[in-house]
């Protein structure tokens, strides 16, 4: 696993990272009253949910950041430092909150269709998470949805989703202006060609990253790489070549 400079964070990092964003054993409150606000369903169980969030083979920022999500712990309205208001600062009709942000708010809605069409290639089983709003709000709150397939690849494509999220957040309540649709969609691509690239990397070389915590779900050979991901991208002319999906 690599930090934002590109080194490899060493295992000892790593472990330091993990016990910092390990779930509390107990919900808390705000867990539930965000859970309650998106509607989850009742078989979804939060601490299961955390848990997964912290053993997912994503880098600790979106690992911190999901966690964040789904738990109370995203800092909102007033408690973002530097906002002066209570109310979204990009649609202005409701208070600032997670279930807003995801389930309400059309500031994250170009991120659906880009989701839907990503599962679609990937011939997952319907219906996709970005049928509607909420559908879309429990999968990037808790990697929720009714059906899935490759469960390495879905949780990558929950990366994906988070990053963008992400960068769209912090840009908003950094500037008090939405990062435009483009962009959003492209840190999502960004992501998830950044894991399927280096599954590639280890799918075809001898070096594979050996402190990288992803090590162990990322394929050993071109077969398990295709079979991953041969929706996506294809190898020709002596390189990988990415669908527009992923790399437009």
């Amino acid at each position: 696993m690599r930090n934002r400079s590109g080194a490899l964070l060493t295992a000892a990092s790593q472990a330091s990272i993990r016990r910092a964003i390990t779930p509390a054993s107990t919900t808390t409150a705000q867990a539930l009253a965000i859970a309650s606000a998106l509607h989850a369903p009742a078989s979804l169980r939060l601490t299961a949910a955390f848990t997964r969030m912290d053993e997912a083979p994503l880098h600790p920022r979106l690992r911190r950041f999901g966690f964040d999500l789904a738990s109370g712990g995203l800092a909102v309205g007033r408690g973002v430092h530097g906002v002066a208001t209570s109310r979204c600062l990009h649609c202005g009709r409701a208070a600032d909150s997670v279930a807003h942000f995801l389930g309400e708010c059309d500031y994250l809605r170009p991120l659906r269709p880009w989701l839907q069409s990503v599962w679609r290639a990937l011939r997952w089983p319907e219906p996709t998470p970005a049928e509607d709003q909420r559908s879309f709000a429990l999968f990037a709150a808790y990697r929720w949805t009714p059906r899935r397939a490759d469960e390495i690849a879905f949780i990558v494509l929950h990366g994906a989703v988070l990053a963008a999220c992400r960068a769209a957040r912090y840009h908003l309540t950094q500037t008090s202006l939405a990062l435009p649709a483009n962009r959003i969609v492209r840190a999502a691509q960004t992501q998830m060609e950044h894991h399927i690239r280096l599954d590639w990397h280890c799918a075809t070389s001898t070096d594979c990253l050996p402190d990288d915590l992803s090590a162990s779900v990322r394929p050993t050979s071109r077969l398990a790489f295709f079979e991953r991901w041969g929706c996506l991208c294809q190898f020709a002319h002596g390189a990988l070549e990415f669908d527009a999906r992923v790399c437009p």
